[in-house]
């Protein structure tokens, strides 16, 4: 399974997936902003073209053309996503960090730049992933209906939040006035919710990719 997602990253992935964290993450420098769509963009640029990439160079025959299993195949191409994901959570968590020296105001009109907020990244991706991949395992082909599906969800997860926080005051307190200890505890739930949505998100895709005639 290592050398697969060793292959997934040096020869599925063009190294311009890894440099586009940093692009992206640097929108956390604007100063009051939407920062919600900065993961998102993850979902509405790589994956788009990294699946399409797969299917362009039929990605899925050479896989079959090797002696692995297909729960390896999944593993690897899982793994590949979810790192890609860690690699934007931690990047963007870094030109936060930035925000909040170069501004000195933590306050924002919608989502402040914080530990709960971040908690709230890792439970939009978990639901993109749990979404997207087991329907696109499916057939390990097609991936434009999984992706419009997931890219919805994962939108209005994130931009409902953002709505919620501007007009619901108990959610405002909660995400962003409540004191690091709880914002500190959002972060880990949504740390968990993430790390099971990845068990899940196996579970269901191998299952599914099984019965796939590759």
């Amino acid at each position: 399974m290592l050398n697969l997602l060793y292959k997934e990253f040096k020869l599925s992935i063009h190294p311009f997936f890894l440099l586009f964290p940093f692009l992206i993450g640097a929108l956390m420098l604007i100063p009051q902003w939407i920062f919600t769509l900065v993961p998102l963009y993850f979902c509405f640029v790589s994956i788009p073209n990294l699946f399409s990439s797969y299917k362009a160079f039929n990605d899925l025959s050479f896989l079959a053309m090797l002696p692995v299993s297909k729960s390896d195949i999944v593993k690897a191409r899982i793994g590949a996503v979810v790192g890609l994901e860690l690699l934007h959570i931690l990047l963007a968590a870094i030109f936060a960090l930035l925000n909040r020296a170069i501004y000195h105001n933590p306050n924002n009109f919608a989502l402040d730049l914080n530990p709960a907020f971040f908690g709230l990244v890792f439970v939009i991706y978990g639901v993109f992933n749990l979404i997207m991949l087991p329907m696109f395992f499916k057939t390990g082909y097609s991936f434009g209906v999984p992706l419009i599906i997931s890219i919805t969800a994962a939108t209005l997860l994130g931009l409902g939040m953002e709505l919620l926080i501007i007009f619901n005051s108990s959610l405002r307190y909660l995400m962003e006035e409540s004191g690091n200890g709880i914002q500190a505890l959002l972060l880990i739930l949504g740390m968990g919710l993430f790390t099971l949505s990845i068990f899940e998100t196996y579970i269901l895709s191998i299952r599914r990719f099984e019965s796939v005639d590759v």
